[in-house]
């Protein structure tokens, strides 16, 4: 499929051969051939590379005349403009003197908007001025062609498209000023109404008779007054807090009975002190050995930072408060969630005991479809092996196919070889008789070049000159001496006839007195701030102290919260269902199973990373067996923890009675 390309390609592929044109080289012809040749995408369209076979063929033709225009364009107004854009120029001038007709002002118009704006105004606003056209372009031209030829095809032409031009340049020129093109404004449609048929005017309905209600009850006189039980409700409640203040302050001023039962610390301290004396006495001739180094206690103290401190106070003082909220309810006559929880906690060991029976049934199935993986691959492995004997057989007769072909090949190229020796002799005379005409054309180009660069040298000279000049005349301006010293008034203003104005002197002024405002806001933050840290001070002492309680209170209840969970991990059972035995059973069936297929195919079976040994898989069991127990354990204790804080209410009550 032919690839049309667009203008900027065009232009760009023209360029690209009158750059790449070198004529001591090749020719016109076979450099445009070679030029297509190397890219294919020219050779697909036959109508763009027609264009740029002509367009490049024209501008050799008549590079003097494109020659003429760009060097006094280079010249006058072009001063500006890079040196590389001269061959993109001459394809412009070459197609505005010669193809301009052919081409159409709307074609010219694309391939003049793939440009930048400012370059083709200002080049074509050179080209198309009627004067220059008319006096000093037409004679130079003149030198070259003949007079009757210039006028008749390259100044009429331009003066006859002039007009058309002028509207091109005058769109460049709304483009550099980006100047908008008005809108034209559109009638707005005039909404017409539909020629429907008018409905018939609808019957009124009978209107329906109101129904009547029956007169309502009356509201009762009981509603509105309270019933006698909340009175007598009330009266309770208040007995028994009185009864209850009562009892509480009696148990607070008589310490229990049971107290005194035991002997104190103290007295335990003086016997054990006692008795090592005594022991001490006895001991004769024993070797005096280094004292023991005292123990390292427990509760080792831990710093805490100033907000780990706030944090740990708001959380027990937040724990305080639900604590005297669950005794004032229990007063007030509320029940005891105890008895509840106990249940909960009950139901809780049930659902823990049937989760850990259904992950060893799921454990089982894991290990029973695994089982059934490895007998699918044994069968699996079986088949492959039938399958890749097929293949073998089928690739020895492809290969057998494939040498007969290439065989075939072999002699059809040995016949195109010698048929293309014979076409080379042919080509060695067609090869000499274009390296005579290449060699007139270079004796003709040696002598124009030499003409070219006798101007070029005495244009160089004259630029030189005026150069040394302008040199000449810059020495003589900085050779004159400057006075470089600047004189500075601390006392005066700038002059500027502003109110604000002020001097060096009084703005030093100024930022003293600020300095020394900001020294005395200062010290006033600095004594602000340390107020305020003394009584952060005392504040973390305070909440301290109530931690240091709370700590010890908590690591009471922790040393019973253990025993209890001693008891408990002494009565823990098992839990195997008949399930689970049924699973296993089922196991142990296809083991043996695969172990009988693979003493039959007499292959070790092989897993997803390694082999495994018979003693290997009875590690892994027992493994995975002592993962269940340490599971239970751990449930087993986070049970027990969860009970302890659910007693932790009833031993609150229990402290404050």
């Amino acid at each position: 499929m032919a690839v049309v390309l667009n203008y900027e390609d065009l232009l760009r592929h023209c360029v690209d051969v009158l750059e790449s044109f070198d004529a001591d080289r090749a020719s016109v012809d076979t450099h445009t051939a070679e030029y297509l040749k190397s890219h294919c995408c020219l050779g697909c369209d036959e109508s763009s590379a027609t264009f740029v076979r002509e367009v490049f063929s024209g501008c050799v033709q008549f590079r003097k005349i494109t020659k003429v225009v760009t060097d006094n364009f280079y010249l006058k107004q072009g001063k500006n403009f890079k040196r590389t854009d001269v061959n993109l120029l001459r394809v412009f001038a070459y197609l505005a003197l010669f193809r301009l007709e052919e081409l159409g002002i709307e074609h010219f118009k694309k391939f003049v908007n793939t440009q930048l704006p400012q370059k083709m105004h200002k080049f074509f606003s050179f080209l198309f001025d009627e004067t220059s056209l008319k006096s000093w372009l037409a004679t130079e031209w003149c030198k070259v062609y003949d007079e009757k030829f210039v006028q008749a095809n390259l100044v009429l032409p331009l003066l006859r498209w002039h007009s058309e031009m002028q509207q091109v340049l005058r769109q460049l020129k709304d483009k550099l000023d980006n100047v908008k093109k008005p809108r034209q404004v559109q009638t707005a449609t005039e909404p017409k109404p539909f020629n429907l048929t008018k409905p018939r005017p609808r019957t009124l309905p009978l209107p329906e008779k109101i129904p009547k209600l029956k007169p309502h009850r009356p509201v009762p006189a009981s509603t509105y007054t309270a019933p006698f039980e909340m009175d007598s409700l009330a009266k309770t409640k208040e007995y028994n807090k009185k009864k209850a203040a009562e009892l509480l302050d009696k148990m607070a001023k008589s310490s229990p009975a049971c107290a005194a039962a035991g002997k104190s610390e103290k007295t335990l301290r003086l016997m054990e002190k006692i008795k090592e004396e005594e022991d001490a006495k006895l001991d004769f001739n024993s070797a005096k050995a280094l004292p023991v180094p005292p123990a390292i206690s427990d509760n080792v103290p831990i710093k805490l930072n100033t907000a780990a401190i706030l944090r740990e106070g708001a959380l027990f003082h937040r724990r305080e408060k639900e604590e005297k909220q669950k005794l004032a309810e229990l007063i007030a006559g509320g029940k005891d969630a105890s008895e509840f929880l106990q249940w909960q906690e009950e139901n809780r060991r049930k659902e823990l005991e049937d989760d850990m029976a259904e992950i060893e049934r799921r454990h089982l199935i894991g290990q029973l479809s695994h089982e059934d993986a490895i007998l699918a691959r044994r069968q699996l492995d079986v088949e492959n092996r039938q399958k890749v004997l097929k293949m073998k057989e089928e690739s020895s007769q492809l290969m057998q196919l494939y040498l007969q072909r290439r065989l075939e090949e072999e002699q059809g190229m040995r016949k195109l070889v010698e048929e293309v020796m014979s076409g080379h002799q042919n080509a060695k005379e067609s090869v000499a008789k274009m390296r005579d005409i290449k060699q007139k054309i270079v004796r003709e180009v040696s002598k124009e070049s030499q003409e070219l660069l006798k101007r070029a040298l005495e244009e160089a000279e004259e630029e030189m000159k005026r150069k040394v000049e302008l040199i000449g005349l810059i020495k003589a301006f900085e050779s004159k001496p400057i006075i470089r010293t600047q004189f500075v008034d601390l006392t005066s203003t700038a002059g500027q006839g502003l109110l604000c104005e002020m001097s060096i002197a009084e703005l030093r002024e100024r930022l003293a007195w600020l300095k020394s405002a900001e020294e005395e806001e200062e010290e006033t933050r600095r004594e602000e701030i340390v107020a305020g840290k003394r009584a952060k001070e005392r504040m973390i002492i305070s909440t301290l102290g109530s931690i240091a309680r709370h700590r010890a209170e908590q690591s009471r209840a922790a040393a019973v919260k253990q025993e209890q969970l001693k008891r408990e991990s002494q009565t823990r059972l098992e839990v195997v269902t008949s399930k689970v035995l049924g699973l296993q059973r089922r196991l142990e069936a296809k083991r043996a199973e695969r172990q009988r297929i693979m003493t039959e195919l007499q292959t070790p079976p092989k897993t997803n990373s390694t082999r495994k040994s018979a003693s290997a898989k009875r590690q892994a069991e027992e493994r995975r067996w002592k993962d269940v127990e340490i599971t239970r354990e751990k449930s087993a204790a986070s049970r027990a923890r969860g009970l302890g804080n659910n007693q932790r209410p009833r031993e609150t009550s229990e402290l404050a009675s």
